[in-house]
């Protein structure tokens, strides 16, 4: 037999490539540096042949983006049914804006990167219940809430392992009481701010 013959990967169908070459990139995602994630390290990850990707995809950039588009379902439905967990991280909260930083850096358009209006109203619907911001507070209120939690993810996912010097573990841990305490007093400070009319 020769290498040609032992190196064939198998056949798939169409959508069952796209599944595997986007749960390799997921996959990898959690383990490598984003920089690190090439069509050969993905394929092989996958079990297929590296032009899958751009038959499936026509580019990496389109993988990664569905790949991310996958992750924003993930951490909806993750926070949906875990309701419990309050102020802590979840893990396909902290990839979604890993990827999306990483595809913005990247040059990725815009346009390209932008949600679907129902998956971030559902994100949002679901992280103000999680931190247990009340229901009667004012649509803008909620949305300036709903960015800070945001902001808090996004420093803990790509700000806290390129700079441990300042946002040391001390520094995430009185954000998240500081972000607690906001929650408390978030609808008399709407009030104040006259976001509440």
């Amino acid at each position: 037999m020769t290498n040609d013959q032992t190196e064939k990967k198998p056949r798939v169908s169409g959508d069952q490539a796209k599944e595997l070459l986007i749960a390799a990139v997921i996959r990898l995602a959690e383990t490598v540096p984003l920089p690190e994630l090439k069509a050969r390290r993905i394929a092989q990850e996958a079990n297929l042949d590296a032009n899958a990707i751009f038959r499936h995809f026509e580019s990496l950039e389109g993988l990664f983006i569905a790949a991310m588009r996958e992750i924003e379902v993930r951490a909806v439905e993750h926070l949906t049914h875990n309701l419990e967990t309050g102020f802590s991280i979840i893990h396909d909260a902290d990839l979604w804006i890993r990827f999306t930083s990483w595809l913005s850096l990247l040059g990725v358009p815009p346009a390209k990167l932008n949600s679907d209006p129902a998956i971030i109203s559902s994100l949002q619907s679901v992280s103000l219940e999680r931190l247990g911001v009340p229901e009667s507070l004012s649509d803008r209120a909620g949305t300036a809430m709903f960015t800070v939690a945001l902001a808090f993810i996004q420093a803990q996912a790509i700000l806290t392992p390129s700079q441990p010097g300042f946002f040391t573990p001390q520094v995430m841990d009185d954000s998240m009481a500081l972000m607690a305490k906001m929650v408390e007093h978030v609808e008399q400070m709407a009030n104040e701010l006259g976001w509440e009319h």
